[in-house]
């Protein structure tokens, strides 16, 4: 799952960008809003190649995920100015949230969905219902997510079980001795060969001349 996030961080990434270029008027300092993009997209590739791979996935690369978000929500006052109504990441912070979600579950989902949630609602004077709406989403989506991801791992879990176990009982898994004939040989064929070999003919031959 977090090898398909991935793709969803680009697709945020270039949200972010479009609309910061759309609202390219509304930053006070454009500088450090070029910045800000510039290292959005910077960490944005640096964290799909870590995710990329298990062994990278530590607990500091996660922990600066969500501080990286964290951090550039804070910084949109000092970006856009007081009159800011739109964060510089936008939905960009989604990425550090779904990412905590997959790997601690509903737990980290959760965690990190109330610290992204303080963040928006420290930098606003005022709360809007727009602001409203996108805290709610951001405190149910997280656990929501968690689950789903759960769920999946544990579905996952169970087939392998039950395909191991479909395995072991089937006739070709079990231990044959050297003498034994292939299941899949039908038994009148076995038979007709075990009779047809030397031994089998030569008792055969002594037993029928008592039985005439």
């Amino acid at each position: 799952l977090l090898r398909a996030l991935a793709v969803l961080r680009v697709v945020v990434l270039l949200n972010a960008i479009g609309l910061n270029l759309f609202r390219a008027d509304n930053f006070d300092h454009p500088v450090a809003g070029v910045v800000a993009v510039l290292g959005m997209t910077g960490w944005t590739g640096y964290v799909v190649w870590a995710y990329a791979e298990p062994a990278r996935r530590r607990t500091w690369l996660l922990v600066a995920d969500l501080v990286v978000a964290v951090g550039l929500m804070l910084a949109s006052p000092l970006i856009k100015g007081e009159e800011m109504r739109a964060t510089v990441p936008g939905f960009w912070v989604m990425g550090a949230l779904l990412a905590w979600a997959v790997h601690w579950r509903w737990r980290g989902g959760l965690f990190a969905a109330a610290c992204l949630s303080a963040a928006d609602l420290a930098i606003r004077a005022q709360i809007t219902q727009s602001n409203y709406g996108n805290i709610f989403l951001i405190m149910i989506g997280g656990p929501i997510v968690a689950y789903v991801a759960e769920s999946l791992q544990r579905m996952a879990v169970e087939r392998d079980r039950a395909e191991r176990r479909a395995c072991s009982c089937s006739p070709a898994s079990r231990p044959r001795s050297a003498n034994s004939p292939p299941s899949s040989v039908p038994r009148r064929w076995t038979m007709a060969r075990t009779w047809s070999t030397p031994s089998c003919t030569s008792r055969a031959r002594r037993w029928l001349p008592t039985v005439r």
